[in-house]
This record gives C-alpha cells, structure tokens and sequence, in this order.
C-alpha cells in the first residue's frame, strides 16, 4: 500500500524558517517580558510608603541566551518589598518562604511600636529633632510593597499572551 501526502515540501520550508528564527525569537520574547516586570516593579516601588529614601532601582540583565533577570537594586529594597515594622499587619506573600519576619531584619528596631532614625522623612515619617549628624525622624514603618511579586505575577499572567505574539508559526 502506498499513501501519497502533498504538501510536505511547504512544511518542512516552514519548520527550517522557525529553526532559523527560533534564537532571535527567544530574545525578543525575553526582552518583552522583562521589560514589563521592569516596568511594573518600577512603579510599585515608586508608588511605595517608606520612611526614608526610596532608592530602589529596577532593571534586567541577561544571562547568556536564553536567561534574563529583573533586578531591584537600593539600600531600601527589602524594607519597600517586605515592610517594616510591627505596626502594619498586611504580610508580604513570600515573606515565610524568604525568612523576611518583620521587624527582625535590618537593625531589628521594627520589633518595636516606632523607632527612630537619622535621614531623611519619606512618605509618613515624623521629624522629631535636628542633631549634629542630621534630621532625626520618628517611624512607625511601612507597609510591604510587594513590588518584585507583583511584577512575577503579571509576567506570569502574561507569558503566554507574549510567547503567542512572539513565536508566530
């Protein structure tokens, strides 16, 4: 028995055009979804309550070809992303899994009601004195920001939507 199938030639042409495209394919996917968690992490972290400076910036790197990363850089990083302090009891939703428990990282003062610091007041900080080594502020903390998890969830959510647009076949 002999079967016939047409049409072969033209599949295999669209296959080897894939194989072909397939690198640069994967890169401009990267770059696409990366460039969302930038963008939404960005915005959290700026939007965010802190006491303090906010000096939190994000970015993406990658990490030869297929590898790319969206990455918070700052002094205040963990503070914006995981709050501080005992006052608020919104919980960042990797807090546990990271070991992140406020008020016992950093110099632990968040285990208290408020504390005390020298810089600068931020979003709901309370300048109590001047001193010698510069303004001494009353905080209370700030809630999580959730900036990186946020910015994971929606890449997630638009991973998909993305590889469709991307790896047309």
């Amino acid at each position: 028995m002999n079967v016939k199938i047409t049409g072969l030639d033209s599949v295999m042409k669209k296959l080897n055009s894939c194989k072909s495209s397939f690198p640069s394919s994967i890169k401009t996917f990267l770059e696409r979804i990366t460039k969302l968690g930038v963008q939404i992490a960005s915005v959290e972290y700026t939007n965010a309550q802190y006491d303090g400076v906010n000096d939190v910036e994000v970015s993406a790197y990658f990490e030869g070809d297929n590898k790319a990363v969206v990455c918070a850089n700052g002094a205040s990083v963990l503070f914006i992303e995981f709050g501080t302090g005992i006052t608020y009891s919104e919980k960042s939703p990797k807090a546990d899994e990271l070991g992140m428990t406020r008020g016992s990282y950093g110099q632990g003062k968040g285990s208290n009601n408020s504390w005390t610091y020298y810089g600068a007041e931020g979003t709901n900080g309370i300048t109590v004195r001047e001193s010698d080594l510069g303004s001494v502020v009353r905080t209370k903390g700030n809630p999580p920001a959730n900036a990186m998890y946020k910015a994971s969830k929606e890449m997630l959510n638009e991973i998909v939507n993305v590889a469709k647009e991307v790896f047309r076949f």
